[in-house]
């Protein structure tokens, strides 16, 4: 919160008392000169009597909104009477004054929202030479050098996808398709609409014919961005495989929709079946 929000924030706490003890001293006023104007907009009933109406939700709807209108309508003209429109004056110029700075708060806060950016990362020279030391060795194919690089950065710099993904690669070239997965997963976690990831996944899980997984999977990509073809067209995969018919010719035929040329013949096949 910045300074200035901070003196509006203070001041529209502060108008909110005084906006209390004015409403408060009106009713009064309205109880005692106009008892029915006060009943009729049942402003006996507009504050709790007691703690346990306080915590148990106590709906003073009627007489606020009663209020308001008696207010911003200026139907105090009608009661002839100077001190109660002198105050219902001043009650209704608090109204909008209040109303113009909360709205002025409300428009700082998110201004700076949008432009508020997280303070970049800052990478020391040494740890700069490590990661590309290692991204070397990946290209170089020495996957179990690579990994054991891998391991070392993560060691000081998880949470960080981009070194879990290419582990997860490097471990699958391996022959070690469970830890390879186990680092997929941990870059959707990280980057829930990373498609890579989510890709090489599949292709673990589907080698191991674990359909199902790979269906929900894919699934919870398209929840995030449902005008994917391609995750479309892999989870229509996955469920022709899981013996989903149905589900399968759904999938290929959104997935042509949504311009995945590829899957319009599959979509068709799949209709005749």
């Amino acid at each position: 919160m910045t300074p200035f929000q901070g003196t509006l924030f203070a001041v529209l706490g502060l108008m909110v008392l005084v906006w209390f003890a004015s409403v408060s001293k009106l009713s009064r006023q309205l109880r005692e000169r106009h008892p029915e104007k006060y009943e009729q907009m049942r402003l006996a009933y507009m504050w709790p009597r007691n703690l346990w109406q306080w915590f148990s939700g106590y709906d003073n709807s009627k007489p606020v909104f009663a209020l308001l209108r008696f207010l911003l309508c200026g139907e105090d003209a009608a009661l002839r009477d100077a001190e109660v429109s002198q105050l219902s004056s001043f009650l209704r110029r608090l109204f909008y004054v209040y109303l113009g700075l909360f709205l002025l708060l409300v428009t700082s806060i998110l201004v700076q929202g949008a432009r508020w950016k997280p303070a970049p990362v800052e990478v020391s020279s040494g740890a700069r030479q490590a990661r590309e030391q290692a991204f070397s060795l990946h290209r170089e194919k020495r996957w179990a050098d690579a990994v054991a690089a891998y391991d070392e950065l993560l060691a000081e710099s998880e949470p960080d996808a981009e070194l879990h993904y290419w582990r997860g690669m490097a471990q699958w070239q391996l022959g070690q398709p469970d830890e390879a997965l186990r680092d997929f997963r941990r870059v959707i976690e990280l980057e829930p609409t990373n498609f890579d990831a989510h890709r090489s996944a599949d292709r673990i899980l589907s080698n191991q014919r674990r359909w199902d997984e790979s269906a929900e999977m894919w699934s919870r990509y398209i929840a995030r961005l449902p005008s994917s073809a391609e995750a479309y067209f892999e989870r229509g995969g996955a469920n022709f495989h899981k013996g989903d018919l149905v589900g399968a010719q759904a999938d290929a035929a959104r997935a042509c929709e949504l311009g995945k040329a590829e899957a319009c013949p599959w979509a068709e096949r799949l209709k005749r079946r």
